[in-house]
């Protein structure tokens, strides 16, 4: 059968390295994008844990707080030391929870539909549609099905623009001036087991999800941190829409080049 199968040529072999340069030039940039914004992930928990973990971020007198002898206290609710002055907050006062504006569609519903606007789900983006239910940023937990990593910890996707959200993903969204970026990096290390109820259908529920207590720095040093993780973030969001809009150049190009339909100078 494969020796039956015809197998179109595109012209010569000059064209056909032009084509192939073309496509090559497209699949690298969006890796360079893809590599660009691992290393501003890296670099962005990097800064964080020395101030949220380690507690070394600049005391009065730019000084790593904890290293020079800042003073340290027990949080008996975290049963942890932490920097006089922190505490703890339940995060049900610092989020809003907006679940109950989800909408789960059926993959027929959805084929049904299709569009430019992300449908995300519990651990991703699981097609594209024509309407949106919310614009803004927002940070999505995974509910149920797959709600921890390969790591053990919560699931979570930081989102913006135009989304759709189906009902297996908590919709959060920050206020009392904490940041998408700053709750992402606290609760990625949030062990999975620390939220999840039900001994078969594992499931982190909205009570639970108000209950969790996190960790608070004065607002001055929060303010600061967030500065610094909004200009890392804003990088990030221009590779990736970069990446997307040289992926469906790509697509686009692909079948079109390979039929003849547009010619490489």
């Amino acid at each position: 059968m494969l020796k039956e199968l015809a197998i179109p040529l595109i012209g010569d072999k000059l064209t056909q390295g032009k084509i192939a340069a073309v496509l090559s030039a497209l699949d690298a940039k969006i890796d360079l994008n893809h590599r660009i914004n691992a290393e501003l992930e890296a670099l962005a928990k990097t800064i964080y844990d020395y101030w949220f973990v380690q507690f070394d971020f600049p005391d009065a007198h730019g000084r790593p707080y904890k290293s020079s002898g800042g003073a340290m206290v027990w949080n008996d609710t975290l049963k942890r030391e932490i920097p006089a002055g922190w505490g703890d907050a339940l995060l049900g006062n610092i989020v809003d929870i907006l679940d109950s504006k989800r909408v789960p569609l059926s993959k027929q519903q959805r084929e049904s539909r299709p569009g430019s606007i992300p449908y995300y789900g519990a651990t991703g983006i699981f097609g594209f549609i024509d309407d949106f239910l919310f614009d803004e940023e927002l940070l999505l937990l995974a509910e149920d099905g797959s709600v921890m990593d390969d790591r053990g910890k919560v699931v979570l996707q930081r989102i913006w623009g135009k989304s759709w959200v189906n009902n297996h993903a908590h919709v959060l969204r920050p206020r009392n001036g904490w940041t998408v970026d700053l709750l992402y990096l606290m609760l990625r290390e949030t062990p999975a087991i620390q939220m999840m109820s039900g001994s078969i259908q594992k499931k982190i529920t909205q009570e639970n999800l108000n209950a969790a207590r996190i960790l608070v720095a004065p607002d001055p040093i929060r303010r600061s941190l967030t500065s610094v993780l909004v200009v890392l973030r804003d990088r990030q969001k221009l590779a990736i829409e970069e990446s997307a809009e040289l992926t469906l150049l790509r697509d686009w190009l692909l079948p079109l080049l390979m039929n003849g339909q547009v010619r490489v100078a």
